[in-house]
């Protein structure tokens, strides 16, 4: 019984960091700040991330493909072989139906992207810890604490200095008396217009 909740609990932890069901607690912190605002000026983006939880012997893995430009957003996540595809668009947010091959108005909320993670270090009292080249990109590494379903999470982000996207989180917190911790990598990032028919209903 106990391997089944393990699994469940991490499954509803990777859920909420996705979803961004969190809390801010912090205030803002203006060097570290201005870094991170960075993100914000940019206009079309997209991207992959890829989530993995783990928690004990169980590991958890998402994979979630972005592109967003002004008033639209388009997502792809896998979990465990299923694919779901939420599209945001001025008049509403739609979820693909694929066994009707239709889509539908949804209330569902889009996973947690780069811009949750902006917005929340915005709002958050941040410390830097440390500086790291990853994969070619120079980082500034910052550490907060969020609230993620009552309980603190400390966040490990490495920031890309050239324009304050976050391409690496380390999210670790308690669950069931066990750290869970969560790994999220940002990937084929690309800033390159994103044409209107990403973002159709067809």
């Amino acid at each position: 019984m106990r391997p089944t909740i393990c699994l469940g609990a991490a499954l509803l932890i990777t859920t909420l960091l996705i979803t961004g069901c969190t809390q801010n607690t912090n205030n803002q912190n203006s060097a570290l700040a201005t870094l991170a605002a960075k993100a914000t000026q940019i206009p079309t983006l997209s991207y992959t991330l890829t989530t993995t939880t783990a928690m004990g012997a169980y590991n958890v893995n998402i994979t979630t493909q972005f592109w967003q430009k002004p008033h639209y957003m388009k997502t792809q996540t896998t979990i465990m072989g299923f694919t779901t595809t939420i599209i945001s668009r001025p008049n509403g947010t739609f979820s693909y139906e694929p066994m009707t091959h239709t889509w539908t108005l949804t209330t569902q909320a889009q996973p947690k992207s780069a811009t949750n993670y902006t917005l929340e270090m915005l709002a958050a009292h941040l410390t830097q810890t440390g500086t790291e080249t990853l994969d070619g990109k120079q980082t500034t590494i910052v550490e907060y604490t969020q609230v993620i379903n009552k309980t603190n999470a400390q966040m490990r982000i490495w920031l890309w200095d050239d324009n304050g996207l976050p391409i690496k989180i380390v999210t670790t917190t308690t669950v069931l008396n066990q750290t869970v911790s969560t790994t999220t990598l940002m990937t084929d990032i690309s800033f390159d217009d994103i044409q209107d028919s990403v973002f159709d209903l067809t």
